[in-house]
């Protein structure tokens, strides 16, 4: 899996982003990586038109391999939303793990103290 530079502070070059498209349509992408590729991507023409196309190729053998109807406008629109949710949904899943933590810590903290016996 690829990672960002840590002096990339989560924003892509147009050079990256292209070179992270095959990563991405296999899903082999860490979370961070995805959001600074979709972030990147959502304002970019040239980089969403560059990611429709290879989206194309892609797939395009595996549907001409089974016979399937392929509707490319339609199924790059899916395949977009569902990885943007999906980011979405991790992102709302460490919150709620964080806040669950610090949950636990106070109750640990007021419990060592006295104040919670």
């Amino acid at each position: 899996m690829m990672r960002l530079n840590k002096t990339n502070k989560s924003s892509l070059s147009c050079r990256e982003t292209m070179d992270l498209i095959p990563s991405f349509l296999d899903s082999e992408m860490e979370l961070s990586t995805q959001q600074a590729f979709l972030k990147h991507v959502k304002s970019c023409e040239n980089c969403m038109e560059e990611l429709r196309v290879s989206y194309l190729f892609h797939e395009s053998h595996r549907y001409l391999d089974e016979g399937l109807y392929f509707d490319v406008d339609e199924d790059f629109k899916k395949m977009f939303k569902e990885k943007n949710g999906f980011v979405s949904t991790a992102v709302r899943a460490r919150i709620m793990l964080l806040i669950l933590i610090g949950l636990c810590l106070i109750t640990l903290m007021l419990y060592w103290t006295g104040v919670m016996v």
